[in-house]
């Protein structure tokens, strides 16, 4: 018989990632939100930076906007960010 797989030690437990996060990435999102906004003259702090999460493209220009108003560019930060 044709084995395709190696026998290994019993599974004793099992990770279901409910949200699509293992790794805690937040920090990462917080810092390049961060110094993105930095480059162009926005001095965005932390608090702010975590008010962006979760945004879609419309509620993220409206956020931005929100906090350093019109003449922050969403899409050049957000390039800038990714």
């Amino acid at each position: 018989m044709l084995t395709l797989y190696k026998e290994k030690a019993p599974v004793s437990g099992v990770l279901f990632d409910m949200d699509g996060l293992v790794v805690d990435s937040e920090w990462m999102y917080s810092r390049f939100w961060r110094e993105a906004c930095m480059v162009y003259g926005f001095p965005m702090t932390k608090a702010q930076s975590l008010q962006m999460r979760s945004l879609n493209h419309d509620l993220g220009q409206k956020k931005l906007h929100a906090l350093f108003g019109e003449k922050a560019d969403y899409e050049t930060i957000r390039k800038k960010r990714i």
